[in-house]
């Protein structure tokens, strides 16, 4: 899976990974990872870390740089939000 991710596993620093998110107070947030270009990624969240299933935002993401990118519009006036990034096949 690494390889197909685009990580090096004997490279520590080198992970798929949320780099940042915006605070949701000035907006929608915005969810930062690394990213390999051309890999396709898709951002996942859930309310609580205790909820069973993750729920995927609309649209999945193209890298086309080494930070990927997604706007989460649909937080409205959820509390928290935990998010995950997967690469997809």
């Amino acid at each position: 899976m690494e390889f197909q991710a685009g990580t090096d596993p004997t490279n520590l620093g080198s992970a798929l990974r949320v780099i940042t998110l915006s605070p949701p107070t000035s907006g929608p947030v915005q969810v930062f990872w690394s990213a390999v270009p051309g890999k396709k990624y898709r951002v996942q969240f859930k309310a609580s870390l205790l909820d069973v299933a993750w729920t995927d935002l609309t649209g999945d993401v193209t890298a086309a740089d080494t930070t990927g990118f997604k706007v989460d519009a649909s937080t409205g006036a959820a509390a928290q939000r935990f998010y995950r990034v997967l690469l997809v096949p």
